[in-house]
């Protein structure tokens, strides 16, 4: 290599390390904008770490139990909130299907009486929604429209207070939130009422079942039935169609 060439090849290096410097310092320069400064050498600031937030540490007065069941501990009661985990099949004699029915609520117990102990809770939670089930299945027996279900939630509650009693622990309330029928049952129900009596006469023999018969005229003065809103006459103890206390 001549004179010349070495001197082309040391200016052409000369040319590609100020280029790089070049470009480095203006790397140099948007770290320090991004900082907050112009400053060639300026370094960026160090990106704010989250504050580690407080370890959240499980409340031992809040024991959770199978199916959504949840004990609290507090110092009124120990307080046991049961749900229907699956629809409870009820049988309304005007169809001839099942109305899927599902109810929630709260048991009270003596402050003290449950163990935080959660087979002990599992099983308080299973008696209270046997005994539910069970009365559910008890009101059905007596003709009761699902509408109406709510007029009866006395006797849930009657049933769940007897069992829970029974099984050595009584509670100081039985209290019941909610007592509905699923949203796919009250639309079939729906869609069976429109159709015509023939159709629904024949379909009810087919599933055992007989079609309502007409009610009579009551002559006189009559009371309501709150449960099935039969018209009795005025006097009568008992309703005749569903057999509910009049007047209760």
């Amino acid at each position: 290599m001549g004179f010349f060439d070495e001197l082309k090849k040391g200016i052409k290096d000369v040319s590609a390390a100020a280029k790089n410097s070049v470009e480095e310092a203006k790397a140099r320069e948007a770290k320090g904008a991004s900082a907050g400064t112009l400053k060639p050498d300026a370094k960026p600031m160090p990106k704010a770490q989250p504050k580690p937030q407080p370890k959240t540490e499980d409340n031992p007065n809040v024991i959770k139990g199978f199916c959504g069941a949840v004990l609290r501990k507090e110092p009124d009661g120990d307080k046991l909130t049961f749900g229907t985990p699956t629809p409870v099949p009820y049988d309304d004699p005007r169809y001839p299907f099942k109305i899927e029915i599902r109810f929630n609520g709260v048991v009270t117990f003596p402050a003290g009486s449950i163990e935080a102990d959660r087979a002990k809770i599992d099983n308080w939670a299973a008696i209270t929604l046997n005994a539910g089930q069970r009365a559910v299945g008890k009101i059905s027996s007596m003709s009761c429209p699902y509408e109406n279900l709510a007029s009866q939630n006395h006797e849930i509650r009657k049933a769940i207070a007897e069992d829970l009693k029974e099984a050595g622990n009584a509670p100081l309330n039985v209290q019941l939130n909610s007592l509905t029928a699923s949203q796919e049952s009250v639309a079939k129900a729906k869609e069976w009422d429109s159709r015509p009596d023939y159709e629904k006469a024949a379909e009810l023999a087919a599933a055992g079942k007989a079609a309502p018969a007409a009610q009579a005229p009551v002559e006189g003065p009559t009371v309501t039935c709150t449960s099935c809103g039969t018209a009795c006459k005025q006097g009568q103890k008992f309703c005749s169609n569903c057999g509910a206390v009049l007047g209760g």
